[in-house]
């Protein structure tokens, strides 16, 4: 035989042999698991729930994997919300484990216009169902079906109120008024309330604004209130006031406030909230 005819037999016996070590590896091959190792709130408001679902996916074979996507489904109260799928492609390394993060936003509002049963309820449970695409080799695209479940706080605004609006002076020139607020915390939580800025407008015209000095404590479903101590000059807002004060026709008022709230919710980070409250006023 000649020298090259041996070369090309021997290549091609290193070829066959390879590839057969290649198939024999590969009739091992095994369905890779997946499951749902932590559930982290990322984000709690007063607008939604952020959540981060932890997607931990073994690998046992000798070959690497595609992971393709997620296709989820997340349900509240047994009813469907949100509908997605996220497609990220990632390579899984062989007899490896990774860890893949799927973010989800739960709007409370859409949650409580859509699960009508939730009004007045203070909490809700909710789980996650879908599956794990991965393309497999030999396999091909295989889905692994995963699903969790969890409860979360509702959490709402607390609301503005004028609890008493009291004349203490009154003169042509100005007044002193004592401007009672209540606020409203209708969560199964406490919150707080600190460094709350205000403006108070009445018929249009601003007479009062300013930042309050006390914290604020609000029980858990309860109220609670401050008074705001405003010193009026009809000089600078007008003889309007002086018309509001000591006519007996109801005056349109505007309340807007700011303040840093906390709550004992464990994930509620510190924020600055908006609150208003618009309506009318009389003294007569």
């Amino acid at each position: 035989m000649k020298p090259s005819h041996l070369a090309l037999g021997a290549c091609s016996l290193a070829l066959y042999i390879a590839g057969c070590a290649t198939i024999s590896s590969w009739r091992g091959i095994e369905k890779p698991t997946a499951s749902v190792r932590n559930v982290r709130i990322t984000g709690l408001n007063f607008e939604a729930a952020q959540l981060a679902y932890d997607l931990v996916i073994s690998n046992p074979n000798s070959v690497a994997v595609t992971f393709d996507g997620f296709d989820y489904d997340l349900q509240i109260e047994k009813t469907s919300l949100l509908r997605g799928m996220q497609t990220n492609h990632i390579t899984i390394a062989k007899n490896s484990q990774s860890r893949i993060t799927v973010p989800v936003s739960l709007g409370y509002q859409q949650v409580l216009d859509t699960i009508q049963s939730l009004r007045g309820k203070d909490d809700f449970s909710y789980a996650l169902l879908g599956d794990v695409l991965l393309d497999v080799p030999l396999l091909g695209t295989t889905k692994i079906p995963l699903s969790h479940e969890g409860t979360l706080p509702i959490v709402r605004m607390p609301t503005l109120d004028i609890e008493n609006c009291a004349v203490k002076s009154l003169n042509l020139t100005g007044a002193k008024i004592d401007l009672t607020v209540r606020v409203h915390n209708p969560n199964a939580f406490a919150l707080s309330l600190a460094n709350m800025a205000y403006a108070f407008d009445v018929s249009g015209k601003n007479w009062a604004e300013g930042t309050t000095a006390e914290t604020l404590a609000l029980p858990v479903k309860g109220d609670g209130s401050v008074t705001i101590p405003i010193n009026l000059n009809f000089l600078s807002v007008g003889s309007s006031a002086y018309a509001a004060l000591t006519g007996t026709e109801p005056v349109p008022y505007t309340l807007q406030a700011k303040a840093d709230v906390e709550t004992s919710l464990k994930d509620f980070k510190r924020l600055r909230l908006p609150l208003q409250r618009t309506g009318e006023l009389r003294w007569r």
